[in-house]
Parts: structure tokens; sequence; C-alpha cells
């Protein structure tokens, strides 16, 4: 499969349906998972758990559905906060 060939330095999910495929285990590498507190297709509590690993940071913006529409800026300041973390400190 394309999990076993690719090995990333890290990951960014937003909003990852990780239960609607199959088996599949959560990253090793690190990631930033970002979930919507009012998702109508995926479930942020579920999918926080997960994602158990101490590499992955959760972040799960309120008042938004799946589309997060009205919180791209947001979003953008967790993504670039956390590339900052990863590969600049």
């Amino acid at each position: 499969s394309a999990q076993e060939l690719l090995v990333p330095e890290c990951m960014i999910l937003v909003a990852p349906a990780v239960g609607m495929f199959g088996q599949q285990h959560p990253p090793t590498a690190p990631a930033l998972v970002i979930l919507a507190e009012n998702d109508q297709f995926v479930s942020a509590d579920s999918t926080k758990g997960w994602f158990g690993d101490p590499n992955t940071r959760v972040e799960q913006i309120s008042d938004t559905d799946h589309f997060f529409f009205g919180h791209h800026e947001q979003i953008t300041k967790i993504v670039r906060e956390f590339l900052i973390t990863t590969f600049i400190e």
C-alpha cells in the first residue's frame, strides 16, 4: 500500500476520516490534526482518540463544520506554527 511506501517527515491532516478506510495505523512522524467541532462527517472525539502518539498535535476549531468556512486564517496560523516548531525550532 502507499502507506507502507511513504515515509513522510511530518503530516498535516485536516478533518481526516480515519474510520472510513478500514484498518489503518496512526502516523509515527510528527503530525498535526485539525478537527472541526461540528463536523458532519468526521467525529472529532473518536478521531482525537485515534491519534495517541505524543508526536501528534490535535487542534479542534470551535463553531465550524467540516468545511471550516470563515476559519481559514485560523487554520493558516495553526499550520504555520506547526511547521515552524517542527522544522525550525
